[in-house]
């Protein structure tokens, strides 16, 4: 289908495989900026990596970097925080319906060894929203584990 999405901006859900995955690329090729989520941490980080390299990763850092740079200059800071895998409910349902060999195979790529805590996240929020980090504008913190850095 031949519709612009530049300048738009477009969140889809579900975006690591079938209708979202389908969406999320018509979207990218359509020219949006497309922000990915999904329970399947892993395969939606590879789906962001491959639109990316289309030159398509815009999505949530490149909408917090947009806004960063529209906002700065009126002593607004706008940044992202990019947690890996936590432990949350949703962790603790995958290993009570019998997933937990799928978690533990998401956690090797994990240097840390470890699901965060939602401790952990909070407490870089905070951090990123003080005045200790006021000269971060714009930035991607990346809050997991070592994942990144693989």
């Amino acid at each position: 289908m031949n519709i612009s999405f530049e300048g738009k901006v477009a969140l889809v859900t579900g975006a690591a495989s079938g209708l979202g995955l389908a969406t999320a690329k018509a979207f990218a090729e359509s020219g949006a900026a497309v922000a990915l989520a999904d329970w399947n941490g892993k395969v939606v980080r590879s789906v962001a990596e491959e639109l990316a390299a289309k030159g398509h990763k815009h999505g949530v850092i490149g909408l917090t970097k947009s806004a960063a740079l529209d906002y700065a200059a009126r002593g607004i800071r706008i940044n992202a925080v990019c947690p890996g895998l936590i432990h949350t409910p949703m962790a603790d349902q995958m290993m009570a319906a019998g997933q937990a060999d799928a978690l533990n195979a998401m956690l090797k790529d994990v240097p840390i060894g470890r699901l965060g805590r939602a401790e952990e996240i909070a407490d870089a929020v905070l951090w990123l929203c003080s005045s200790a980090a006021s000269l971060m504008v714009g930035h991607a913190l990346a809050v997991d584990g070592g994942y990144t850095i693989r």
